[in-house]
């Protein structure tokens, strides 16, 4: 099975390297630390839970990008004044443009914004809450190029969106600092 799926991702790469010689595509993945702006999360579920993300988008010129990401994120907790179990759980689908910045034949920068859609779930108290925000993400991608298809960076962005829940505005979001790679085809 492992051999498998060794070969797979050996084919798919030599595929796209014939399929995409223009290298105009890409895929990414990454692992974030996410820092909630909402305190009453922080201290339901921690200051920094751990989220994954994947990614994808086209280079429209050598400057300009067109992204897309998917996130997602589970938490158990407590709530502090009662010590109930507590459980929390987020997708975001981001969509947005970006603009890269060279620093080096090798190192750049990519600057991003994007609107978001947050869709989520809390069972806390013997309650479910769920709903779905729309906001908005900026952030910026520190890129260290390996060779021309493969990147690694270091990410930092913000997220910002808002619900209401029975009457009450809810703020979401946050920043998360992450780590990935990409592939390019």
């Amino acid at each position: 099975m492992k051999n498998r799926i060794i070969i797979s991702i050996f084919v798919f790469i030599i595929m796209t390297i014939f399929i995409f010689p223009e290298n105009r595509y890409f895929a990414d993945f990454s692992a974030d630390l996410f820092f909630p702006s909402n305190r009453d999360f922080s201290d339901t579920y921690s200051r920094s839970p751990f989220s994954v993300k994947i990614g994808g988008g086209y280079k429209i010129n050598e400057k300009i990008r067109l992204w897309g990401s998917l996130s997602y994120l589970s938490k158990k907790g407590i709530t502090p004044v009662l010590q109930e179990s507590a459980k929390y759980r987020e997708f975001y689908f981001a969509i947005g443009t970006g603009f890269k910045v060279d620093l080096s034949n090798r190192l750049y920068i990519v600057l991003k914004e994007g609107i978001a859609l947050l869709n989520y779930k809390e069972e806390a108290l013997g309650l479910e809450n769920r709903g779905n925000a729309l906001g908005f993400t900026v952030g910026n991608l520190f890129c260290y190029s390996l060779s021309d298809r493969v990147t690694l960076f270091q990410e930092i962005s913000y997220l910002y969106a808002i619900d209401k829940v029975e009457g009450t505005n809810i703020t979401m979001g946050g920043f998360r600092i992450g780590v990935g790679c990409r592939y390019g085809f």
